[in-house]
C-alpha cells in the first residue's frame, strides 16, 4: 500500500490548528497517511496543541522550525522531505486551516494505488458546463491547466508523486536554476506542478471531484500577502504563467484572468471597495494599476475609477444593516437596475448582500426548523455557484430573485409574529 506524507506548514495559528485537530488525527489515523506539522511559531503555543496528539497517534509528527526561517526557504525544505522519518511514495502539501472528508481521503488512496504522477483535487470551477456529473477523470497537463489551474494555486489541492515529480534534485537552488522567470515564493508549488508535468512522456493525472474531492477549510482572516496584493498577484502571478511551457500558450490568457479575478484577488466592486478602504488602491496608485488591468479582473477600469475616486454611490449599501423590509427593497433595486441596464452585474455588492441574509438568517429564530434548513442549504448552493459560475446580468439577476424569496420569508415570518402579539426584531 502507497504511503502519503501530508506536510503542513503552520506560524503563530494556535487557535487554528486546534480547530483542526479536533477531529483529523482521529480520521487520518485509519489510512497510511502521516502528517508533518512544521511549525515556526514565534512562541509554544502550537506545539503544546500538537505535541499532546504525538502519544496517541503515531502517524503524527512535530517539526520544530526556526521563527526566522524565510518562507522559501521553509517550501523547499518541505519539498525536499525534511524531517520525514521514512521515504513515501507522495508529498501532499496542506494549508493548516483544511481538513479533508472520509470519502475523499478514500479516493486519494485508491489513486495512490494507480502510481499517478499527480492526484489533483478539483472544485467547481468557473466553467463549470464542462463537469456537470462532478464525476472524477484522468487528465493531460494541458488539460488540467486549462480547467483547474486557477484552483492549482491552492496548497492542498495538489498531490506529488515523490519519484517522478520531486525526487533527490529538489532543492530551491535546482528550481531558480530551471526556473525560466523570477523566482517568487508564492507560486513554488504552482510553477513546478505544471513545470514538471510538461517534461514527462506521457504523465499519468487524475482530477478527483464532487465527493472525492471534500475539504473543510475554517476562516483565517486575512492573506500575509495582503498588502502585497498587487505585486503577488498583478505582476508575479502574470510572469509565473507567462514562464510555463509553450504547451499550455493557449490557455494562459484564461488562466491568469481566472485566477486573479477570484472574489478574494481582484474580483468584484466588494474587494475595489476593500483595497480602497484599506489603502491598497488609492487614487495615486490607481493608473498604474488599471495598466493590463483586464488581464486579472472581470471589473471594468471605468467602473474602478469611479469606486476608488468616491463617485460610486449607485446604491446605499447602509439599506443591508437596516431591517428586513429595507434588504428586500435593496435587492429589488439591485433587480432593476440590472433589468435597465443602468448597473452591471459586477457592480453589484453580493458578497454583503449574502452577509446580510446569512446574518437575517441566523438571528431570526421564527423559522422553523425546515425552513432553516432549506434556507441554509440555498444559500449555500448560491454561494458556490457565484463563486464558481461565468456570471452575467440575467445569471445576477437570478441569484438576486432567490434572495428575495428569502429575505420575504423571514420578513413575513416576522409579521406573523408582530400580529400575534409576540416582540419582533426586525433588524438584519
Amino acid at each position: 500500500m502507497k504511503k502519503i506524507a501530508m506536510c503542513i506548514p503552520t506560524k503563530n495559528r494556535p487557535e487554528m490548528i486546534s480547530r483542526v485537530m479536533r477531529l483529523a488525527p482521529r480520521l487520518y489515523s485509519k489510512y497510511p497517511i502521516d502528517v508533518y506539522y512544521y511549525d515556526s511559531s514565534d512562541n509554544e503555543e502550537t506545539e503544546r496543541i500538537i505535541k499532546p496528539y504525538l502519544s496517541q497517534y503515531s502517524n503524527f509528527h512535530y517539526v520544530r522550525m526556526d521563527p526566522d526561517i524565510s518562507v522559501e526557504r521553509k517550501v523547499e525544505m518541505i519539498f525536499a522531505g525534511y524531517g520525514w522519518i521514512e521515504r513515501y511514495d507522495y508529498l501532499w502539501p496542506v494549508k493548516d486551516r483544511v481538513r479533508f472528508r472520509e470519502s475523499s481521503l478514500d479516493a486519494v488512496m485508491e489513486s495512490a494505488e494507480r502510481d499517478l504522477d499527480v492526484i489533483f483535487l478539483g472544485g467547481i470551477p468557473r466553467c463549470a458546463d464542462r463537469f456537470h456529473s462532478k464525476k472524477s477523470y484522468d487528465a493531460n497537463p494541458v488539460e488540467l491547466y486549462r480547467d483547474w489551474g486557477w484552483t492549482a494555486t491552492s496548497l492542498q489541492t495538489v498531490i506529488f508523486r515523490w519519484s517522478s515529480m520531486l525526487g533527490e534534485d529538489f532543492t530551491v537552488e535546482y528550481f531558480e536554476r530551471e526556473s525560466v522567470y523570477d523566482y517568487n515564493i508564492y507560486w513554488i508549488q504552482y510553477f513546478w506542478l505544471f513545470y514538471r508535468l510538461a517534461q514527462i512522456p506521457k504523465s499519468r493525472i487524475r482530477v478527483l471531484l464532487g465527493d472525492e474531492a471534500v475539504s473543510y477549510s475554517y476562516q483565517h482572516g486575512k492573506s500575509e500577502w495582503e498588502r502585497r496584493v498587487f505585486k503577488v498577484w498583478k505582476e508575479d502571478w502574470v510572469r509565473v504563467n507567462e514562464g510555463l511551457p509553450e504547451i499550455y500558450d493557449g490557455h494562459k490568457g484564461k488562466v491568469i484572468l481566472e485566477g486573479a479575478s477570484h472574489m478574494s484577488v481582484f474580483g468584484g466592486v466588494d474587494r475595489i471597495k476593500e483595497l480602497r478602504d484599506s489603502g491598497i488602491l488609492t487614487e495615486e496608485n490607481l493608473e498604474d494599476a488599471l495598466v493590463d488591468w483586464e488581464r486579472v479582473s472581470d471589473v471594468p477600469p471605468a467602473v474602478v475609477r469611479d469606486v476608488v475616486c468616491g463617485v460610486d454611490e449607485s446604491h446605499d449599501v447602509s439599506l443591508l444593516a437596516g431591517k428586513v423590509g429595507d434588504v428586500a427593497d435593496f435587492i429589488i433595486k439591485m433587480v432593476e437596475m440590472l433589468r435597465q441596464g443602468s448597473l452591471g452585474w459586477e457592480q453589484v455588492p453580493f458578497g454583503k448582500i449574502m452577509q446580510s441574509v446569512r446574518k437575517g438568517q441566523k438571528l431570526n429564530n421564527r423559522l422553523s426548523v425546515a425552513e432553516g434548513v432549506l434556507v441554509e442549504g440555498v444559500l449555500t448552493d448560491m454561494e458556490r455557484y457565484a463563486d464558481g459560475a461565468e456570471m452575467t446580468s440575467e445569471s445576477m439577476q437570478g441569484l438576486l430573485q432567490c434572495l428575495l424569496v428569502l429575505v420575504s420569508l423571514m420578513e413575513r415570518r416576522t409579521m406573523e409574529t408582530e400580529m400575534a402579539g409576540g416582540e419582533a426584531d426586525e433588524s438584519i
